[in-house]
């Protein structure tokens, strides 16, 4: 009788035992979680930006948490990658802590959240679209939202233009160029658009402007000018003749312009200097003056 109790008590143990590690691996199945997910990263591929996590092939989709002072949202998906720009939940400038997590079959199997990345949300600027105007040899362009700017890119050389989408090609350096525009940003949440469409080989005819003013040196024999843009040529008129010269020296007097000191006792070798005048001179065939000559 006593083996039998014995007995009993020890298979009644073993059952209690089965049934404890039975229920401990029932209930490890039921709270089973994925493992933390990776780090996020932000992918930018200059015109798009993206938050990225690892593949993981046994869980069921991705969602990213999206933290700032103001809100909280999110972004699911079944890829490991979700397009940033363009959602309607992203503030322009504002600070994120970015987050995800692994979703398991049913949402007690979600694995914990990564440990957050802090990314400040940016765009970049639409592209603009450039056409040419032959007959006002101009170009034109679409307006950007948010752009602060403008630059004009010709050749080897650009030109800043504010608060115009137009441009007089006159006031460029002459000759055949490709042109393009990109919109640029004061600020620094609003990336610098993509170039837009390249017009080709573009004659560019340059106007050079007319001295604003002129004086004379009659005893240090100095014709003085100021003007706009700087200059490797001018044409001195003295006594009804003409006389195009580069023995001249340049000095920048702020923005925008220039004073010119011609030595006329080098380009005419008398005193009686009696009518004096002044334009620029063309330095190629894309330089053109079309404006009067300025006398004393």
């Amino acid at each position: 009788m006593v083996k039998k109790q014995k007995a009993f008590l020890i298979l009644a143990f073993v059952c209690v035992c089965l049934l404890l590690v039975g229920g401990g691996v029932t209930a490890f199945i039921i709270n089973y979680n994925l493992q933390v997910a990776p780090t996020v990263e932000i992918l930018d591929d200059g015109n798009m930006i993206f938050a990225k996590t690892q593949v993981k092939s046994d869980c069921y989709g991705y969602r990213f948490r999206f933290v700032s002072e103001d809100k909280t949202f999110y972004i699911e998906s079944k890829n490991n990658v979700v397009e940033i720009t363009g959602n309607e939940n992203v503030e322009i400038g504002a600070r994120y802590a970015i987050s995800v997590c692994y979703l398991g079959e049913i949402e007690g199997n979600n694995s914990d959240y990564s440990v957050a990345v802090t990314w400040t949300s940016y765009e970049y600027l639409a592209t603009p679209e450039l056409s040419y105007l032959e007959d006002e040899a101009s170009i034109v362009w679409t307006q950007v939202e948010n752009a602060s700017y403008y630059m004009v890119y010709y050749g080897d050389k650009s030109e800043r233009v504010v608060g115009e989408t137009t441009l007089n090609l006159a006031t460029l350096s002459g000759g055949e160029k490709d042109i393009f525009v990109v919109a640029y940003s004061d600020k620094n949440y609003y990336k610098a658009s993509k170039p837009s469409n390249v017009l080709k080989n573009i004659v560019i005819y340059h106007e050079l402007q007319p001295f604003d003013s002129m004086e004379y040196n009659s005893e240090q024999f100095v014709l003085t000018l100021i003007g706009r843009e700087e200059l490797k040529l001018i044409n001195v008129y003295i006594n009804g003749n003409k006389y195009e010269t580069s023995n001249f020296t340049t000095e920048r007097q702020g923005l925008g312009l220039y004073k010119f000191s011609v030595n006329i006792s080098a380009i005419y070798h008398s005193n009686d200097v009696i009518r004096l005048g002044a334009s620029p001179a063309s330095e190629s065939e894309f330089d053109v003056y079309n404006g009067e000559i300025k006398y004393l």
